[in-house]
C-alpha cells in the first residue's frame, strides 16, 4: 500500500514503505514519486508527480527514518494518479484526473501546514 510522506527539507514523498534490512532507523520506499505542488499568483494550486531519484538503477530508496516527519494514507484518487505514473513509460507524460475544488482545499491546507514548518 502506498502512503505520503513529509520529509525533513519540506519534499512530499510518495511510495510504498516498509522497514530496510540496513536497520530500524531506515526505511525502504519502493517506486517512489514527489509530489510537487506548485501555487500561482492567483492564488490557485496544481500539483504533479515525478519520479524520485530517476537516476538509479533499480526502484529502491532507502531513506533514513528520521527525516520523515510526517506520513498519511493518500486518497483514491492520488492513488490513482500514483499508479498511472510508475505504470506508464519514462517518456510519456501523466496528467491528473482530480477535481479541483476539491484539490484547491486539500492543497490549500498542505501550504498552511508547510507553512508552520518554513
Amino acid at each position: 500500500m502506498a502512503i505520503v510522506m513529509q520529509l525533513s527539507d519540506g519534499s512530499l514523498i510518495m511510495g510504498e514503505v516498509e522497514e530496510s534490512p540496513a536497520g530500524k532507523k531506515a526505511l525502504t520506499i519502493k517506486n517512489p514519486v514527489e509530489i510537487v505542488v506548485t501555487l500561482s499568483s492567483d492564488d490557485s494550486f496544481a500539483f504533479y508527480g515525478r519520479v524520485w531519484m530517476p537516476f538509479l538503477k533499480g526502484k529502491e530508496v532507502t531513506v533514513n527514518a528520521d527525516h520523515v516527519i510526517s506520513y498519511g494514507t493518500p486518497s483514491d484518487k492520488v492513488v490513482k494518479y500514483y499508479m498511472k505514473i510508475i505504470n506508464t513509460p519514462e517518456e510519456q507524460e501523466v496528467k491528473p484526473d482530480y477535481d479541483n475544488k476539491e484539490l484547491a482545499e486539500a492543497l490549500n491546507l498542505l501550504a498552511k501546514q508547510r507553512g508552520k514548518y518554513h
